[in-house]
């Protein structure tokens, strides 16, 4: 199994046998410049939830734009009752009635 932390197995499959020692240098450090190790995925992660966070604590222009939801539980499908929907878009206005039967199915009607 390949070491995903460690730079030469992104970057040796784009060496050229016999190329260069200068050419495999460009080319290892163009191909690493692309390569995504775990650890790289992991401080992506943290910046990613980080981000989040802020985002959702307050409005900061450098964090990502978060809108809280007050979501408890997910449904068990037995829920019923008609709700309506609506989705304010930049150019488009849609409205979805939908109808829960209670038994995991439903109706909808959208405009």
């Amino acid at each position: 199994m390949a070491d995903t932390n460690d730079i030469n197995t992104f970057v040796e499959p784009y060496l050229i046998a016999d190329g260069s020692d200068e050419l495999n240098a460009n080319l290892k450090s163009m191909a690493a410049s692309f390569a995504v190790t775990d650890d790289k995925i992991r401080e992506i992660i943290v910046g990613l939830h980080k981000s989040m966070k802020t985002g959702l604590d307050h409005d900061d222009k450098d964090a990502l734009p978060m809108i809280p939801t007050f979501v408890r539980r997910r449904p068990s499908g037995k829920e019923t009752g008609t709700f309506l929907a609506l989705d304010l878009g930049g150019t488009n206005l849609r409205v979805c009635q939908v109808t829960l039967n209670g038994d995991t199915t439903y109706s909808l009607v959208q405009q």
